[in-house]
């Protein structure tokens, strides 16, 4: 802990500095050589004019160090400069080695959530960032706002999945959104891309950069879920030729939550440096630290898959969030989350462009939770607490690379964009000792309509951790688009990767070890019968990880799991609207432990259709939207009562709709209204108990004026308007999507937030 204390002032020390520097350059900001000049878009204005449209966006240049490099990373032409004035249309992501491809010619389902939407509708947690993606869901671990991110109804793995600035990360932790300026998220598979990874998308978290003008900014306000807010982002470049570029983010947040006796306190500071060289030759160098705490939350609720060998058959009862009793005070979630990253970006010329970077990410958590455990008749609850030092992991580092080459050939009338590409990442994984956990029942059989307190019980902090286990992957990729004419084009790309692992006992002596290698290839056919439209087919097959599962005292790990998937999908852009649709379907193999003996056996198999819109359908009316149709079904189970059943926890229909209207007759004013559907899910694996779906209605508005001549923001949002009473999401019991026959073990759900108001302002100096 001191370790990442000291690194958390290191971090504010540096980043001190450079704000002081960059405040003091900024009075004479006219001095300043900046390079080639760059076109930028600074936060958009809406034209003065009684009848008036939104605003329209500028165009950019793509210069070294704006816009190039794995993982969307660039500088301030990329962020917001060409997703249209309210964050809707975005027109480039990155896939893998490939970066800032454009999304209307990349055959794969792609959705990007901007720091404009981020900013506008005041998104402070990866649940709320999530909604606006119509495949996406969060699976919760330690509360509805920490869990693994997914995609098209598929759980995501603890690091192959996350990403930050195109390197693995921990996913299940809290995830410091003030710092992100964009999310990128593949849809399905992505072993080719990035190497072995679940079927559950890919998700990279692409940081803010340093801007190229001076950028002063501190938003402060109040949220009815979580107290007072204070933030600074900060941005510009100093010394010859802008040399050397900052960009730095302070947040503290601290207050009361939603339940009376609830808190939440987090705080970030990070900093993005970089060093331009030469116009060729830039080097990034990143820093984070954030720490969230957060106690008195509702815990989760437990339905067993069966009761006495008799399916549970529970319709979850709609509770109010708000009520004392369903956590308790004195039990608390605590993530520290410690990021470093490096990256090297060259431009040879001609097309060819090579990147490298590594990362290390650390996170130090510590649990102390209830959880309510549902009577058989679902009108009872009894209530336990846990606190395990040894489970979950106490501490996780991760340590990723990646490194790729880009280029642009010729032959013979034939275009070809191709890569050659390296990633991968080693984890290691802390525990104590100490295996017994701390648990103790609080209540029993009590109504559930009518939670109770009890007196605050002592929790002993975290004793000292051994490394109880590492992990390793590491791929190479080698890719191609090719360009046939103006009508027809492929993409092929594959990765060889190897995996292994290592496990140790508390003296520190191995006592398992993994090892395993494979292919992972993906294929596409776009054809283009206009120059606005695309339309794709795609194939892939993607490694994954085999489970490791302990049963009769032995530990086993499974050969590596083949996810196959089938797309097709269509791309266009109409007027003002980005539009696409995707059918398809993936399959995936399970793991289950059958009393001694670990097996892989049934299919998780998911057909689907999605669509996604955004962009202005009218003068002044922008839109994002976007639907999915979900089959969702286990095959060939183990359990006979569970064949062909739809898998727990994911919907069948999930919606979204965000408008923002531009006000005509109020200059700089403008409302926005969003609608979230969720399907019913099921809450067990036979399909007898069931969370009701849902839907949650958000509005808001923002303001822009000035304030003793800074140019001022005042936003205001309320979310979940109507406060609906919802079942925010329900995680299968078996970490690995267990079908769960043998052990029959319990699922739990998660209560859905209640009404929320955040009200900000924001200056900028």
């Amino acid at each position: 802990m001191q370790e990442i204390k000291g690194r958390a002032r290191l971090l504010v020390t540096v980043s001190a500095l450079a704000l002081g520097f960059g405040l003091a350059s900024s009075a004479s900001a006219q001095d300043a050589q900046i390079l080639p000049p760059v076109r930028v878009t600074t936060p958009a204005d809406a034209p003065k004019k009684v009848k008036r449209q939104a605003p329209q966006t500028a165009s950019v240049d793509r210069s070294l160090g704006q816009d190039q490099g794995q993982g969307g990373q660039g500088g301030e032409a990329r962020q917001g400069g060409d997703s249209g004035p309210s964050g809707f249309t975005p027109q480039t992501a990155s896939i893998g080695p490939f970066a800032n491809v454009k999304l209307l010619d990349t055959p794969y389902s792609i959705d990007v959530v901007d720091q404009k939407v981020l900013d506008n509708q005041q998104v402070r947690s990866l649940d709320q960032a999530l909604k606006y993606v119509p495949s996406a869901q969060l699976e919760p671990r330690g509360g509805i706002d920490v869990g693994r991110p997914q995609s098209r109804g598929f759980e995501g793995d603890t690091f192959a999945n996350t990403r930050l600035d195109g390197m693995n990360i921990f996913a299940v932790t809290a995830q410091p959104l003030e710092m992100i300026d964009h999310i990128e998220v593949v849809n399905g598979l992505t072993g080719a891309f990035y190497g072995p990874a679940n079927p559950a998308g890919m998700f990279n978290f692409v940081a803010k950069r340093p801007t190229d003008y001076f950028l002063n900014e501190f938003t402060t306000g109040y949220s009815t879920n979580g107290g007072w807010l204070s933030h600074a982002d900060v941005g510009g470049r100093v010394g010859p030729n802008g040399f050397f570029g900052y960009r730095l983010n302070f947040v503290n947040e601290e207050g009361s939550g939603y339940v009376s006796t609830s808190h939440l306190d987090r705080k970030l500071a990070s900093g993005a440096f970089d060093f331009r060289f030469s116009n060729n030759t830039v080097l990034e160098v990143n820093a984070s630290y954030y720490n969230y705490q957060k106690s008195g939350y509702p815990g989760g609720f437990s339905v067993p898959n069966y009761f006495s060998n008799v399916p549970t058959s529970i319709q979850l009862p709609k509770l109010d969030p708000t009520q004392a009793g369903y956590g308790q005070e004195f039990t608390s979630s605590r993530y520290e989350v410690d990021t470093e990253s490096a990256k090297i970006k060259h431009d040879f010329g001609n097309g060819w462009n090579l990147t490298a970077g590594v990362l290390h990410n650390r996170t130090d958590r510590f649990f102390s939770s209830v959880s309510n455990a549902i009577s058989a008749d679902g009108t009872k609850f009894t209530q336990s607490l846990s606190a395990n030092p040894a489970t979950p992991p106490a501490r996780t580092d991760a340590f990723s690379n990646t490194a790729n080459l880009n280029g642009k050939l010729d032959t013979y009338g034939i275009g070809h964009e191709v890569v050659l590409g390296t990633t991968g990442y080693r984890t290691e994984a802390y525990s104590s000792p100490q295996t017994s956990a701390l648990t103790k029942t609080l209540v029993t059989n009590r109504d559930i309509y009518d939670p109770l307190e009890v007196a605050p019980i002592y929790i002993p902090g975290r004793p000292p951790m051994y490394k109880s286990s590492d992990g390793w992957q590491q791929s190479v990729i080698v890719g191609d688009t090719i360009t046939l004419n103006r009508y027809f084009s492929a993409m092929a790309v594959g990765s060889y990767s190897w995996i292994g692992s290592h496990g140790y006992n508390a003296s520190g002596v191995q006592t398992s070890e993994t090892y395993t290698d494979g292919f992972s290839p993906t294929a596409a056919l776009m054809f283009k019968p206009l120059q606005n439209i695309t339309t794709y087919v795609a194939y892939a097959d993607s490694l994954q990880k085999g489970d490791t599962l302990t049963a009769g005292g032995v530990t086993r790990t499974l050969d590596p799991y083949r996810s196959e998937q089938y797309e097709a999908g269509v791309k266009a852009k109409l007027g003002g609207i980005d539009a696409r649709v995707a059918i398809f379907q993936i399959e995936r193999p399970f793991a289950y432990v059958d009393g001694t003996v670990v097996n892989e056996a049934g299919n998780q198999r998911n057909q689907g259709v999605e669509f996604q819109a955004g962009g202005q359908v009218y003068e002044n009316i922008h839109l994002l939207t976007g639907v999915t149709f979900l089959d969702p079904k286990l095959l060939d189970a183990v359990d006979p009562n569970a064949e062909g059943k739809q898998i727990i926890g994911v919907p069948e229909v999930q919606a979204n709709i965000l408008v923002e209207y531009y006000v005509p007759w109020v200059e700089n004013l403008v409302a926005s209204a969003n609608v979230h559907y969720v399907g019913e899910r099921a809450v067990n694996n036979v399909n007898t108990s069931w969370a009701d779906a849902f839907t949650t209605v958000d509005l808001g508005a923002r303001y822009e004026t000035e304030v003793f001549g800074r140019k001022t923001t005042l936003r205001l949002n309320v979310n979940n308007v109507f406060d609906e009473k919802s079942w925010a999401a329900v995680m299968p019991g078996s970490i690995i999507g267990d079908p769960g026959t043998a052990t029959k073990g319990a699922n739990t759900a998660f209560l859905g937030s209640p009404r929320e108001v955040v009200f900000t302002g924001t200056v900028r100096f």
